[in-house]
């Protein structure tokens, strides 16, 4: 052990040692003192999870995004789903509890009937209040942190609640939403009652305006973020929602973002029927908030870019219109119009072209997808734009970073619903492929000079054949031989196959 240290005051006779003002003495003085714990007492705990791999157990959490986009909603659906036991996680198969603090809807108009919409077990969600006495009166205030934190505290352990609801945090805050001092006051409260609790304690809050970093859109100060153990972001994709969890996330890959959406339902109120929202859960997104917002909020150089791309996009298809062409014919043809090799391949991509041999060791071909003909046989290519895939914003201008979310092929015009047909009819007598053997001969056939292809481009091209998203998806990751390799994760991740360890380029197709 090291020597005991003489103290040295500068309160008495300066440079001597003094026992008056000693650290002890003036930590007692003062009622705070430090204490140490030293880390072979600490025993070990594993991580659980109310809800799994998303939000661990005794920890504040916290969901944000616009206005509108669902969050409280899509909170109310999972406090439904742990008041019947079915949310995946450490209260799987058993009910629990669960309290709402609201500082905005009303109870009886509206968070009771979505709770219910939801099928709440209503007798195992608490309306959250704080009284206080006023001239021998009580009335109803809002929490304010820190200075409630223990009659809060004291309601979760009573009610046995596993989980507590504050929405808006922002009506239980004092001080400036932008310093972050103050921010860490209210929240720091909060994970000391999650802490003290076992119980999650998730707020709500709301975006900034404009584009950016999705993890720096929380509106307030960062710390509403840096103080919490998981974030989920909303954002409004068309006629669908799409969360992704920002911190935290102990998903498996490819599982960082899922969509819901919201149908109205009827439900039975003492004054007559009423209509409301409920959740509808979609799955996996491969599209991320991030990349939502920041679709409104393009540069100049994006929109030259996307200009540039639609410009050879529109070259290739009238290239080839009249049929299949060798690939080499197509890159000369692409030089005379001032458009790279490169760019060519990119745009093969875009507009679906199909590369094939008709032996095995002959020249590659490049065609149009199928259905082109028959579409071009019935309809003018003067009167309808390009076909290029939909999203519930409306046709895309051809970027490269085509959501999964694509409907089937549409155009502009009076004709969409026709030439959707077109393009989507498959003979229902013809059976689909084999998914893993279809997927490894399209991705072959269409990667870029890498080999690296779209995943939502798979999607798109695996529905004219028959097979959905989930059918690719378990090809690729189950049964797949050789093996498909991922790149990235969300909107931008790619595919490709390994061989041997090595990835597979598609060739000079």
């Amino acid at each position: 052990m090291s020597p005991q240290r003489e103290v040295v005051c500068f309160d008495c006779d300066p440079g001597k040692p003094c026992a008056e003002h000693s650290p002890t003495v003036r930590a007692k003085e003062y009622g705070r003192r430090a204490n140490i714990q030293w880390a072979s007492e600490i025993r070990p705990r594993k991580q659980v999870w109310l809800w799994e791999n998303k939000i661990p157990i005794g920890t504040p959490s916290a969901l944000a995004g616009r206005g509108g986009t669902g969050k409280t909603s899509y909170v109310l659906h999972l406090i439904a789903r742990l008041s019947r036991g079915q949310l995946r996680g450490e209260y799987y198969g058993t009910p629990q509890r669960s309290l709402i603090w609201s500082g905005e809807d009303s109870w009886d108009k509206v968070l009771v009937p979505r709770l219910i919409a939801a099928g709440a077990d209503l007798g195992m969600v608490g309306r959250l209040r704080l009284d206080t006495l006023v001239d021998d009166e009580t009335l109803e205030v809002a929490p304010k942190l820190p200075l409630d934190t223990a009659p809060i505290a004291e309601a979760v352990t009573e009610s046995g609640a596993v989980m507590a609801l504050l929405d808006p945090i922002a009506s239980t805050m004092s001080g400036d939403l932008h310093r972050e001092s103050d921010v860490r006051i209210a929240v720091d409260a909060l994970a000391r009652v999650a802490e003290d609790t076992g119980a999650v304690m998730m707020f709500v809050r709301h975006f900034g305006k404009g584009g950016g970093n999705a993890s720096d859109k929380m509106s307030g100060s960062h710390a509403f973020r840096d103080a919490v153990r998981s974030v989920f972001l909303f954002a409004e994709d068309g006629d669908r929602v799409i969360v992704s969890q920002d911190k935290g996330n102990y998903a498996p890959r490819g599982e960082e973002s899922f969509a819901f959406r919201l149908e109205s339902t009827t439900v039975d109120t003492d004054d007559g029927p009423t209509e409301v929202a409920r959740v509808v859960e979609l799955g996996t997104s491969e599209v991320s908030v991030g990349e939502i917002i920041n679709r409104s909020f393009e540069t100049d150089e994006d929109r030259d870019a996307t200009s540039a791309r639609r410009d050879v996009d529109d070259w290739l298809r009238e290239v080839l219109k009249n049929g299949p062409l060798e690939s080499n014919t197509v890159y000369d043809a692409a030089d005379a119009a001032g458009f790279s090799k490169d760019k060519a391949k990119r745009a093969k991509a875009r507009i679906k072209a199909e590369a094939y041999r008709e032996t095995g060791d002959g020249p590659w071909l490049w065609r149009l997808p199928k259905g082109a003909d028959a579409q071009e046989s019935t309809v003018s290519t003067r009167d309808f734009a390009p076909l290029l895939p939909c999203t519930s914003e409306g046709v895309q201008s051809g970027d490269e970073n085509q959501g999964s979310n694509s409907a089937e092929a549409c155009s502009l015009g009076p004709a969409t619903a026709t030439v959707t047909v077109l393009n989507s009819r498959r003979s229902h007598d013809e059976p689909p492929p084999n998914a893993a053997a279809w997927l490894l001969e399209w991705i072959a056939n269409n990667g870029n000079d890498d080999g690296w292809v779209k995943p939502s481009d798979a999607f798109t091209a695996g529905r004219s054949v028959g097979l959905n998203r989930d059918a690719i998806i378990k090809a690729k990751q189950v049964y797949a031989d050789p093996p498909i390799e991922s790149s990235g994760n969300g909107r931008g991740s790619m595919w490709r196959i390994v061989r041997d360890g090595t990835p597979e380029a598609s060739g000079d197709q």
